[in-house]
């Protein structure tokens, strides 16, 4: 057939599609490379898929040919998809299937999105840098098409099974927008299908959020329509009918218009018109339907629902001629269908289970492949084995021979071990002094404090004895001069007596002082002691949850034994998962109740300064790891100022007022932890992020213990 004979039989077949033949003439005319000819009707196939669909179809076949010619299987598969979705929307679900199917075959192989030839069409949906990526992102529109097809044959679970699968493979790196505009789409209609319509209208909104992302607005108002019906679905009328009108102006100013989704919005305005009262409205938007429906060749199903939906607004308005007319046209439509339908189904049945046939070959040649290779592994592993025992019976006559210089060099390594050891022990020893004369150097400098104060006040003391002693002497003298002058110095020697009264109070006064201050060298010579002992407990299995609890009880009444105006929440979060562990739970005790009396300073310290709302609270929390255990003590005092937090752990140093800390405890407890449970201990300052629900002033303090779940 010449050039201008097959212009003027597509002129004449598919007149429908007026504009497609006269851009296929002229594209003939110019004489396109091959490659200009597949972008050109993979675009062409595309675009009219919504405008005319036996223009659609028509390229897809021409498209198919030059992607043949090329031995381009991706444009193939590509191509077979779209046409898939075209063929479907006609109705033709046998044959929709075919091609969906074939496509899904031609993905299966992993190198199909090699060496394809770039073109406009490829780079508007794919990337030419990255074969894997495009692949997967071709195979998501088919299964995407699929999906849409089990919708359409009222398999809904089916439905979405394999678009969920398409959302969270794609979900979890770079998805494609547009497809993923699609899968939402297309789960709200599945949602929709089933009657669960919070559902529909969750996903449809997704989807109407990636609409508005697009660069070019070709999709604008197909998400509208589909919130509307949804609406409309819910009887909320009014608000449907806004959407309905919004989508319809969007996909009216749209530069490739969609027209299926236009004539359904039509429909929907005239259903929604109808349901409101407005027969007029409802009539005129009925009729712009059809006349788009015919614009782009719809199936007879489609045209039948539009006659219908006519043929209602006449009986409601009560114009019967009218309404029996087009009931008429809908019945000799479905009954012109009714055997192309089931037909159809047939097809489309048997295809699908020829599917399943053809998947459970597959399976058995890869079962049997797979036993294949299992008994090759097997012999190859025979081989190995029979290598393996050769070259082993070849060493043990090389190892018999190699003892006698193992027993050699085993003497060596056993005279160098010793030597090693005994230099490992003086290093170790040496470590020990070193520590030992920094621990000294801090006692003695600590320890200087308080024995100033016991120096002074005896010097003191001293003085006071010879004031009492001169007073004393005053005294005698005056009695014994003359006892007549008594009674005239009775006042003087009352004040002296008096005086003496006063000395004696201040030395009693001293006397507590350098008792106070000789405590406090005992608990610092105390704490160093226990700071450089070594445990010879054993571990046991301890239930670490009693034991915070017991404890958290222990400290605070302890301290409100030491302050009675003392008061403060206090809260446990215990996580009854924990196992018993083998700890030394004296040594874990002391650990905890040391962690518990610096949280209930710091909160009853910061409650004096009566800010407004502040409640004190301590929590202690246990959490349960595969491997470890943690145990957390939180406050919401003051917090610790971060210019300390990395001395916090050094022997004597503390942010106590001087007389209040030796500065041991923590010291000691970070020993426990980390030197005696290999465990750890740190230390946070609770900002506005604290990650529990209890603490909500932005300042605080938390440790965390953690200790490993030793066998």
């Amino acid at each position: 057939m010449s050039h201008r004979l097959t212009c003027l039989y597509i002129l004449i077949v598919m007149w429908p599609g007026w504009f497609s033949a006269i851009l296929h003439c002229q594209t003939k005319s110019n004489a396109l490379s091959d490659s200009d000819k597949l972008n050109e009707y993979c675009f062409n196939a595309l675009n009219f898929s919504e405008l005319n669909r036996d223009s659609a179809i028509y390229y897809s076949q021409l498209a198919l040919e030059v992607a043949e010619e090329l031995n381009q299987k991706f444009y193939r598969a590509s191509i077979l998809c779209d046409l898939g979705f075209t063929l479907l929307s006609n109705g033709d679900y046998a044959n929709a299937l075919t091609n969906l199917l074939e496509a899904n075959r031609l993905v299966e192989d992993k190198n199909i999105a090699d060496k394809v030839i770039i073109t406009p069409f490829f780079q508007s949906y794919f990337t030419g840098k990255n074969p894997d990526e495009n692949r997967l992102i071709l195979l998501g529109y088919i299964k995407n098409n699929l999906a849409t097809l089990y919708g359409r044959t009222e398999n809904y679970d089916k439905q979405l099974g394999v678009l969920f699968e398409v959302k969270n493979s794609f979900e979890s790196g770079k998805a494609d927008e547009k497809l993923m505009y699609s899968i939402n789409t297309n789960i709200a209609n599945a949602y929709f299908d089933k009657g669960e319509l919070d559902s529909a209208l969750y996903f449809q909104k997704l989807a109407l959020e990636i609409e508005r992302s697009f660069q070019d607005k070709d999709y604008s108002g197909a998400s509208n329509t589909n919130i509307g019906k949804i609406l409309f679905a819910q009887g909320k009328y009014e608000r449907a009918r806004n959407y309905f009108l919004d989508g319809l102006n969007q996909l009216q100013k749209n530069t490739i218009q969609n027209k299926n989704i236009v004539a359904l919005t039509q429909f929907a305005l005239a259903n929604t018109y109808r349901q409101l009262g407005m027969a007029d409205s409802s009539l005129y938007y009925s009729r712009l339907g059809i006349a788009t429906y015919r614009d782009i060749g719809s199936s007879a199903p489609e045209m039948e629902e539009a006659y219908t939906e006519l043929a209602l607004i006449f009986k409601e308005e009560q114009r019967f001629d009218s309404a029996f007319y087009y009931i008429y046209l809908a019945k000799s439509l479905s009954d012109s269908i009714s055997d192309g339908e089931i037909k159809t189904l047939s097809n489309y049945h048997k295809l699908a289970f020829n599917e399943q046939i053809r998947l459970m070959e597959t399976q058995v040649e890869k079962d049997k492949l797979k036993a294949r290779n299992q008994i090759i592994f097997l012999l190859v592993g025979l081989g190995m084995f029979s290598l393996i025992a050769f070259i082993l019976y070849r060493s043990n006559k090389m190892k018999i021979k190699a003892n006698f210089l193992l027993e050699v060099q085993k003497n060596q390594i056993e005279k160098t071990l010793s030597e090693l050891k005994s230099t490992q022990s003086q290093l170790i020893q040496s470590e020990k002094m070193a520590s030992l004369g920094e621990l000294t150097a801090g006692i003695a400098h600590e320890i200087q404090n308080p024995l100033n104060f016991v120096n002074n006040f005896a010097e003191l003391n001293i003085e006071l004895a010879d004031e009492i002693q001169s007073h004393l002497d005053t005294v005698k003298n005056e009695f014994s001069n003359s006892a007549s002058k008594l009674s005239t110095n009775q006042d003087t020697v009352g004040d002296s007596f008096s005086e003496m009264g006063q000395l004696f109070i201040d030395i009693k006064s001293n006397q507590e002082k350098i008792h106070e201050h000789g405590k406090r060298a005992a608990a610092i010579v105390k704490g160093m002691l226990q700071h450089s002992r070594t445990s010879s407990i054993a571990k046991e299995p301890t239930d670490i949850n009693d034991l915070c609890g017991e404890y958290l009880r222990l400290a605070y009444h302890g301290y409100k034994a030491k302050d009675k105006s003392f008061n403060a929440n206090f809260e446990s979060e215990l996580d009854l998962s924990i196992p018993k562990i083998n700890v030394i739970p004296q040594d874990i005790g002391r650990v905890v109740l040391n962690l518990l009396n610096n949280a209930f300073y710091a909160v009853y310290e910061k409650s004096k300064l009566n800010i407004p709302g502040y409640e004190p609270l301590v929590v202690v929390s246990t959490k349960n790891y595969e491997d470890k255990i943690e145990i957390r003590v939180k406050d919401n005092g003051p917090g610790i100022p971060q210019n300390v937090i990395e001395k916090i752990f050094q022997p004597f140093f503390t942010t106590k007022p001087t007389g209040q800390g030796t500065g041991l405890g923590l010291s000691l407890a970070y020993d426990i932890v980390v030197k005696g449970h290999r465990g750890d201990l740190r230390i946070h300052n609770l900002q506005a992020q604290i990650d529990g629900v209890h603490l909500k002033q932005e300042e605080g303090c938390m440790f965390i213990v953690t200790l490993p779940k030793l066998r």
